[in-house]
């Protein structure tokens, strides 16, 4: 079957189906890119594991499952990450953090007591230690099965000496001190939670936020009392109506620090930045 027949197969069996997503199936099942598929639409033929497969994919993708968890892998902030169903699948909103976290290290080159809490795949913490080639970062997370997803990712990306992974609830397992507190927690609210079409796929244990969406954030604020270090940052990921409530949550944590609300490329509410005095003194 040519690539041609193939997608018009798909088409005919599943016509909900964008194109893109096919074509994004076809390279996962065959290898060849985009610009191969289009050059040679009736010159390359696919065997009949390949057809299998391929078709096999795009029913799943007709019932809203979602593309990265078809091809297990999803790009973020320039490299690639494994993703699977014990994972939440790694949003560019996110690199907004990243960012923030990133122009902090280089501006305090000192400062390199660092951890992820809620990492998930891994994709912050990996992401700063990839671009920070000297520092060893800590990344926790409840779930067993995360933390197996973020440990593989570390392996194909090299990193797995300066990534050290720890099973606990967000700092529980961790004394402290921290330079800088990076956290992309639950925030759906519970009872919008089960509204969303995501629900049906993505592991809910990483998208709840309880009641209020803020429960996780308010609960790490708590124990970060006792945690941070002096002149330390805190970025907190947010869901897009918990800026105001976030912000008030991390005034009163951290009297005197500069608490701050910032948006990402479409104007929405984004992460809330904490940074620490110098006089700060740990609780």
């Amino acid at each position: 079957m040519t690539i041609r027949e193939a997608l018009r197969e798909a088409v005919e069996r599943y016509h909900t189906i964008e194109q893109v997503t096919l074509r994004a199936l076809l390279r996962h099942v065959t290898g060849w890119d985009h610009a191969a598929q289009a050059a040679h639409p009736d010159d390359y033929r696919l065997d009949q594991a390949q057809v299998e497969g391929f078709l096999a994919l795009a029913q799943r993708a007709s019932q809203g499952e979602p593309l990265p968890y078809l091809t297990g892998q999803q790009e973020f902030f320039g490299l690639a990450f494994e993703v699977s169903p014990d994972v939440l699948i790694p949003r560019p909103e996110t690199e907004l953090l990243v960012e923030m976290a990133l122009q902090f290290c280089r501006e305090h080159p000192e400062r390199r007591r660092i951890v992820d809490v809620g990492t998930g795949s891994g994709i912050i913490a990996l992401t700063l230690a990839h671009y920070l080639p000297d520092y060893t970062i800590s990344a926790t997370d409840l779930s067993a099965a995360a933390l197996a997803v973020a440990q593989r990712n570390a392996e194909r990306l090299h990193l797995s000496e300066r990534l050290r992974f720890v099973e606990t609830d967000l700092l529980a397992a961790l004394p402290g001190p921290f330079d800088l507190i990076a956290a992309n927690l639950p925030y759906v609210d519970q009872d919008e939670l089960i509204t969303l079409p995501i629900q049906h796929w993505e592991p809910h244990i990483a998208l709840s936020g309880g009641k209020d969406g803020v429960e996780l954030i308010a609960r790490l604020l708590d124990q970060a009392q006792v945690r941070m270090a002096a002149g330390g940052l805190i970025l907190l990921e947010v869901g897009y109506d918990h800026g105001p409530q976030v912000l008030r949550l991390g005034a009163a944590a951290f009297p005197g620090a500069e608490v701050r609300l910032f948006q990402d490329l479409a104007r929405v509410d984004r992460v809330v930045r904490i940074k620490l005095p110098e006089s700060f003194s740990r609780s």
